[in-house]
């Protein structure tokens, strides 16, 4: 039995049936973008330079760092290897301190480039 086509193999088919898609939105800007491409610009352009990949891995945050830390604490900006997390109380800023390597490795290992500090600020739920 064959596998079904590998996601790659599929985009390449498809944007060779499609030559109105492009890779760069720049040199045609009124022209259809591969999706990866616009979002990993779009990322870029906010100022997270690791791209759509810095997206994907914080969008993942629950699956990260586990339910729990979640529930608390949440990544809300992410500039030049510091990755800025907002907890609800005090309490868990003091934990997410002490969890700051642990945290940054699981980070790293989910795919993420590898950040140097998390920032902590106390945020509280409304």
């Amino acid at each position: 039995m064959t596998s079904p086509d590998a996601p790659d193999e599929r985009v390449e088919r498809w944007s060779a049936a499609r030559p109105d898609v492009v890779d760069d939105p720049d040199t045609a800007p009124l022209r259809a973008v591969r999706v990866d491409v616009g979002l990993d610009r779009l990322v870029r352009s906010l100022g997270w330079a690791g791209g759509a990949s810095e997206v994907g891995v914080l969008a993942r945050w629950a699956e990260i760092v586990g339910e729990a830390i979640a529930a608390h604490a949440r990544p809300t900006s992410l500039e030049a290897g510091t990755l800025v997390v907002a907890v609800d109380d005090t309490a868990w800023a003091s934990q997410i301190r002490w969890l700051e390597q642990r945290i940054l490795d699981q980070l790293a290992d989910a795919g993420g480039e590898r950040l140097e500090r998390l920032v902590v600020r106390v945020v509280p739920r409304l």
